[in-house]
């Protein structure tokens, strides 16, 4: 029985051992006989009795608790543990330390220090959780493990190694020095991420960037800064590399950039067979437009005309052979595969027409407004690398090619702006066309039916265009039929006329041929590009 004094110098004591202790370390101050004077448990250490004396000295009781008798399970099978063991607290200091498996309560390491006073002789039972002694270590370790392939199997290594070593260092050293060694590996380990950090990560994202499978033409690699020299120029060669890269593509077609990239395989000369649509187009009456210009005008005329139109084709998967002047030819299905080949590019075309209508809207101020005439077909032609060893050119060539570049030229005499071959027909297209004629081209012998491409099935005049198309047709039928009076009624009663230049050419055409001049046939025989 103490007084109430004592229990305040008790309390004090376990607030002094709270504020002192390690998070997670439970410590028990006890007698030689094993009362317990203070613990970072809260106050454990006694119990009051109510003796219902109003008398303030008097009137509870303060017990004692001894340490094996504690309400705290912990610590009372621990200490129960070490009185077993060596049967007094005394004999226990200054010995190794124990480890105690509690079960499903866990493991834990306790030590006991003696602590002595004006002829006062205390114990100190210090009690450490295993989880609280290894858990920083294992949970930095494991950030370590999710990083890096190489620092998992340093860091198996090293745990082992930090457990090992632990254990050592507990059976000679007191826990004081145990929590310091535990501390410095952290600290090292902590160091160590960011040492690798600094180090790979530069690295991690140049080898990304190089492992990628996109679109070569989005190959792309940024200016990083790195605390080390060598990876600060490692990263500047790529960069310079990828500018290389993304220079290179604008003068090859992408897609036969990344093949190369890809299949890191050197480019040869070569041909090869390949069924594919081919496109020419030019502005009409660029030179006349040219003369009217100052030289800057016609830059951005030209350079307007040809982005509009290559954004439109390369969104359509073509490829584009080159730019002659005004002129652009392009391909489709190789070498990147275009499923319907033949629709792509007659969509494509019609597309582009759409674009020229909303450049003229967005540049009426800068220059007159642009119209375009163009040529496609579709067949078998050499696709492949042409040229010599010292330089290539990535093209195609063959008979069709011929074909769509003197289609593209045949618009003029017919005033027409979009002419297609007859392989289109052959293979079927949804779209609105009408029938030209046929044509003995500039090189052939045999005349081919050519078709004038007009619009989308879903426009919103394809009622008025259909119409259109079949009052042409009927009357250029009429005209080879020599019904020229009759053909020429028909013409000038369609509201088409208007605006329709295939349609006023032809109706000149009828009226020359009235006139006394060269009778109208079904076959025209071109004589100039």
């Amino acid at each position: 029985v103490v007084s109430t004094q004592s229990t305040w110098g008790m309390e004090k004591l376990s607030s002094m051992m709270i504020s002192n202790i390690p998070n997670g370390m439970i410590a028990v101050c006890v007698e030689s006989n094993g009362n317990m004077v203070a613990s970072t448990r809260g106050n454990i250490t006694y119990k009051i009795i109510d003796t219902g004396v109003n008398d303030l000295n008097s009137d509870q009781y303060i017990i004692r608790i001894n340490v094996t008798n504690s309400n705290d399970v912990i610590i009372r099978t621990i200490s129960s543990y070490i009185l077993s063991y060596y049967g007094y607290f005394g004999n226990s200091t200054d010995k190794k330390m124990i480890s105690i498996d509690l079960g499903d309560l866990g493991k834990y390491y306790t030590s006991i220090t003696s602590l002595q006073h004006n002829n006062i002789e205390w114990f100190m039972i210090f009690i450490l959780p295993e989880e609280t002694l290894l858990g920083p270590i294992q949970t930095v370790l494991k950030k370590i493990l999710d990083k890096n392939v190489e620092m998992t199997i340093s860091a198996r290594e090293s745990i082992e190694d930090a457990k090992r070593r632990v254990d050592k260092t507990l059976s000679k050293t007191t826990l004081t020095i145990t929590l310091l060694l535990v501390s410095i590996i952290i600290i090292s380990t902590l160091l160590a991420i960011v040492v690798n950090r600094s180090l790979t990560q530069d690295l991690v994202y140049l080898t990304n960037i190089l492992a990628t499978n996109h679109d070569i033409s989005e190959f792309d690699v940024m200016k990083r800064k790195s605390r080390f020299v060598e990876l600060q120029q490692l990263s500047f060669a790529y960069y310079k590399f990828s500018v290389a890269l993304k220079s290179f593509c604008l003068y090859v077609p992408p897609f036969v950039v990344g093949e190369i990239f890809r299949h890191q395989k050197c480019a040869e000369l070569g041909l090869k067979r390949a069924d594919v649509s081919i496109l020419f187009m030019e502005i009409i009456g660029f030179t006349n437009i040219c003369q009217a210009l100052g030289i800057m005008e016609v830059q951005g005329m030209l350079s307007d005309f040809i982005e509009t139109m290559s954004n439109v084709l390369v969104e359509s998967s073509a490829t584009i052979d080159k730019y002659i002047g005004d002129c652009i030819m392009a391909f489709w299905n190789e070498p990147q595969l275009v499923q319907d080949h033949h629709k792509v590019a007659c969509y494509a075309i019609l597309r582009c027409k759409k674009a020229m209508a909303r450049l003229n809207l967005a540049c009426k101020k800068d220059y007159p407004d642009l119209a375009f005439r163009s040529g496609l077909t579709c067949g078998e032609v050499l696709v492949g690398n042409l040229g010599s060893s010292r330089r290539f050119n990535y093209t195609a060539l063959g008979d069709r090619v011929n074909i769509a570049s003197r289609l593209c030229s045949l618009n003029k005499h017919f005033s027409s702006h979009i002419l297609f071959s007859d392989d289109f027909i052959q293979r079927g297209i949804d779209l609105i066309y009408r029938y030209m004629g046929e044509v003995v081209l500039i090189g052939k012998t045999n005349p081919i039916p050519f078709y004038e491409l007009m619009s989308f099935e879903t426009d919103d005049e394809c009622s008025k265009i259909k119409k259109l198309t079949t009052t042409y047709h009927k009357c250029f039928e009429l005209a080879v039929e020599g019904k020229y009076r009759e053909a020429v009624v028909i013409m000038e009663r369609s509201d088409g006329i208007l605006y329709d230049k295939a349609s006023q050419n032809l109706l000149h055409t009828i009226k020359k041929a009235i006139a006394g001049g060269p009778s109208i046939s079904q076959i025209y025989v071109q004589s100039s590009k």
